[in-house]
């Protein structure tokens, strides 16, 4: 027979325990219930656990992961981003993205090019295949995000984005509108940047 005995917890044990009540503590100081901010967390998840999926079965079938799609995807976003940049970014190791960094370089998805002005820097940009792999990557994404925001409609997607920059840290914030301009402008010079990068390319080939 099992000593009902040994079931029972221990004082130090107890002590360790959480503190049950910071939730409803946490709730009420910002004027919303618990049961509401639970709701909320669990939707964060479903929506994030959705939104990857399909991109997630794509790169399984080409030996890829979530690593690497993270940075396709802000490297596609901000062509000639930096290995610094990217780490700021993903907030991983610089062990972890060395990997990622190697097996999309390997497989021809990213590459690297020196810059002729700073030697230490080497600036991101996705390749022909690089482009369109991520390409079909965020068409998945994009397919689930347009059906979502026909049907709640323009308030709700205004208050959606609200939402979410709002719980992006403040300093990220400033990262994403700055991003937003630097697309902007390296779309305006785009034809250069593809010479330059292409010639560049070129160049390393021979060498």
């Amino acid at each position: 027979m099992v000593d009902i005995k040994l079931l029972r917890s221990s004082p130090r044990a107890e002590k360790s325990l959480p503190d049950n009540k910071r939730p409803s503590r946490i709730a009420s100081r910002h004027g919303f219930a618990e049961e509401d901010l639970r709701q909320a967390i669990e939707l964060l998840f479903f929506a994030y656990r959705d939104m990857t999926a399909g991109p997630d079965e794509m790169l399984a079938g080409i030996g890829l992961g979530r690593a690497h799609h993270r940075a396709i995807h802000f490297i596609g976003r901000n062509p000639g981003l930096t290995v610094a940049d990217l780490l700021v970014i993903l907030r991983i190791s610089k062990q972890s993205l060395a990997r990622v960094l190697k097996d999309v370089v390997e497989r021809e998805l990213v590459r690297q090019i020196r810059d002729e002005g700073d030697q230490r820097r080497r600036p991101l940009y996705l390749t022909e295949q690089g482009i369109t792999l991520e390409t079909d990557l965020s068409a998945v994404q994009q397919e689930r995000l347009a059906k979502a925001f026909a049907v709640a409609g323009p308030a709700a997607v205004e208050g959606w984005r609200a939402m979410l920059e709002t719980l992006v840290d403040p300093a990220d914030r400033g990262r994403l509108a700055h991003a937003a301009e630097r697309r902007t402008t390296f779309a305006r010079g785009a034809g250069d940047v593809e010479v330059a990068v292409a010639a560049r390319t070129k160049t390393l080939q021979q060498q």
